[in-house]
């Protein structure tokens, strides 16, 4: 590993992202060494002994809660989007590369409102039901877990599919048509030859998913219960009553668990790629 390493950095072009990954680490490291700092003297350390509180507990669980449905959502979304550009015919690949590239390039603030429209009491969703003698009354489909759950696996899918379809691009589809050939179905060739390749693609986005929903604010605030706090909404809101020690803590506490979450991740891709190599 130590070999492999240094064979990276002899390569002129590795010191070509020098510079920025010093810009990254010195602007996250001096971000991260204040607020630390504002956790421990504004009052004091006491702001981390608030955090395993109840109401404390509560909000870090629902933030959990919400990004664990999230990351079912866009796995089972984001697998069967990124299996089609994987298998699909070049013209389909195509369409659905381009209206990817659109979802990233449009705000996740707009995207919001889009929803808002859509799943307002009054609005489109409930209009076409009501129209179609489905329901008499509209339904509740925001402002509420749905809402935000909707909202956000919309905004973070387009992750998932790209860490998916990278993953894909290195499964041998030969493999898989061997498999059909010696008298497997197209579905049991699909579970025992082709998921089983991807799992490291699995793996990884789910954990990038879920580590980017605990952070996730603009979207579960305009769309989900104001009366279930996630961890970043409750950051904000001790910001705006000028209790930034408490939120100092809530940010660092979420940053650790990132970071955690960052390592476990690595660790499970390093011990899969040697049983692979084994």
């Amino acid at each position: 590993m130590v070999h492999t390493a240094r064979r990276r950095w002899s390569d002129p072009w590795s010191w070509g992202a020098l510079p920025g990954i010093l810009f990254i680490v010195a602007g996250f490291g001096a971000a991260l060494l204040f607020t630390i700092n504002r956790s421990l003297t504004d009052p004091g350390p006491e702001n981390y002994a608030r955090l395993i509180e109840w109401r404390s507990l509560v909000i870090l669980l629902n933030t959990f809660q919400a990004s664990a449905i999230v990351v079912i959502v866009t796995l089972i979304g984001g697998y069967a989007y990124a299996y089609a550009m994987r298998v699909g015919p070049k013209a389909l690949k195509i369409y659905l590369m381009l209206f990817l590239a659109v979802q990233f390039a449009t705000s996740s603030v707009a995207r919001a409102f889009a929803w808002i429209e859509l799943l307002q009491t009054n609005g489109v969703i409930n209009k076409l039901l009501i129209s179609a003698g489905i329901i008499d009354q509209p339904l509740k489909l925001m402002r509420n877990d749905l809402g935000a759950i909707i909202g956000t696996s919309h905004v973070l899918l387009p992750h998932m599919i790209l860490v998916l379809y990278a993953s894909m691009q290195r499964v041998d589809l030969a493999t898989v048509s061997a498999a059909r050939s010696l008298g497997a179905s197209r579905i049991r060739a699909f579970w025992q030859i082709f998921v089983p390749a991807t799992r490291a693609g699995i793996l990884t986005g789910c954990g990038l998913i879920f580590i980017l929903g605990l952070s996730f604010y603009a979207t579960p605030a305009l769309l989900g219960n104001p009366s279930r706090q996630m961890i970043s909404a409750s950051i904000m809101t001790q910001s705006e009553y000028g209790n930034f020690g408490a939120a100092s803590a809530m940010s660092t506490t979420l940053v650790l668990i990132t970071l955690l979450g960052l390592l476990l991740i690595n660790l499970c891709n390093r011990s899969m790629s040697d049983r692979r190599s084994s």
